[in-house]
């Protein structure tokens, strides 16, 4: 069986307001590439590369060039249906992160169907089709209690808030009066994202209630300050650091990246940015010794077509840890004819997009 032909269409979909990204960028829609994959046989399969601005290493406009080599090199690429999915991932090219993700959906959704499987059995066979997740709290101080409040009516038990661009101690301060609005036992992923020292994090620490926090994400600038914090008792988890902490902004490699998990509660993998095979190594080993950090499958706004297939991915992988699904709810309208249902705190995984699913172009 092998992927005999690609088809492609771009889309540009609106977000409901402004969001401030990395580098000073500000993102008013979301933009993407849409791909569709079939077989000699009739099989076909819908997915998504979606570069986010101010992250992802790679434009929009540079996928048109990589995917054209990536067409006259390499199909048609051959399928085993049967083939472990970290295999048939790492046999792509080096392509840019976004485009070798959607490849790989395209490959692993072709797999499933040929198998009759869902897509998460595929991956992961003996996967439930279950995942929880947690609600995203951003913006304004005001929009954030707003949802906090509609939150702890969904009841939602794992909430990430990003913090404000305040100091340390109003943020902690802050972080407990969403905590007090969620109700006993919820608790929040507090997104830093490298903007403290390791000062400012531990008096953060000081100021928030322990028993609220599940962990902060990127609290530090340095990968040398993160053992202090877990020393101080302080959970973190990773996120785009482990590139952003290399001087080229490469992949970091495995040896170098192993010491910064072992000391992390979670490691939010998100797909559209991370998926070269450094990342898969250690997703897979991971995933093999069945110990270390929790993964937690999230987001980068990708398009309906994203979410449902992170949807699948967190149920394969995330063992439970509630992912991080939730910046769908930024998008203003879809590709997909008709919007995914609103995030549940437990649900099963989204139906997978098929190319009647879509909207017009």
């Amino acid at each position: 069986m092998v992927l005999q032909e690609l088809t492609t269409r771009s889309f540009h979909v609106p977000l409901r307001g402004p969001l401030q990204m990395a580098r000073g960028k500000t993102l008013h829609a979301r933009e993407g590439m849409l791909l569709t994959g079939s077989t000699a046989d009739g099989i076909v399969a819908v997915a998504e590369a979606s570069p986010l601005p101010g992250f992802s290493r790679e434009t929009l406009a540079s996928l048109d060039t990589a995917l054209d080599e990536f067409c006259a090199a390499c199909l048609p690429f051959e399928i085993d249906p049967d083939e472990r999915c970290f295999s048939l991932w790492t046999r792509l090219p080096d392509l840019p992160d976004s485009l070798r993700f959607a490849l790989a959906m395209l490959l692993s959704q072709i797999q499933a169907q040929a198998r009759g499987v869902a897509l998460h059995e595929a991956l992961a066979p003996g996967s439930a089709g279950v995942i929880r997740c947690n609600a995203l709290l951003s913006g304004t101080r005001a929009g954030c209690m707003e949802k906090a409040a509609a939150c702890r009516e969904a009841g939602f038990r794992r909430v990430k808030l990003k913090v404000l661009p305040e100091s340390p101690e109003v943020n902690g301060a802050f972080v407990n009066e969403v905590a007090e609005a969620l109700g006993d036992g919820v608790k929040i992923r507090v997104d830093v994202n490298q903007q403290w020292e390791l000062a400012q994090a531990l008096h953060f620490a000081e100021v928030a209630w322990p028993a609220c926090l599940d962990y902060l994400e990127e609290p530090v600038r340095t990968p040398a300050d993160l053992s202090a914090c877990e020393a101080a008792g302080l959970p973190y988890a990773l996120d785009e650091s482990w590139r952003a902490w290399t001087a080229d902004g490469a992949a970091l490699t495995d040896g170098a990246l192993k010491p910064l998990l072992a000391g992390a509660k979670a490691w939010i993998w998100k797909p559209t940015l991370h998926f070269d095979r450094t990342m898969l190594r250690t997703l897979e080993n991971r995933m093999r010794a069945g110990a270390g950090p929790q993964i937690v499958l999230s987001s980068a706004y990708e398009s309906g077509v994203g979410i449902a297939l992170l949807s699948h991915l967190a149920a394969a992988f995330s063992n439970g840890a509630a992912a991080g699904l939730d910046t769908y709810a930024s998008l203003d309208a879809d590709v997909r004819a008709q919007r995914l249902e609103p995030l549940q705190p437990e649900m099963t995984v989204y139906p997978l997009a098929t190319p009647n699913d879509l909207g017009p172009a």
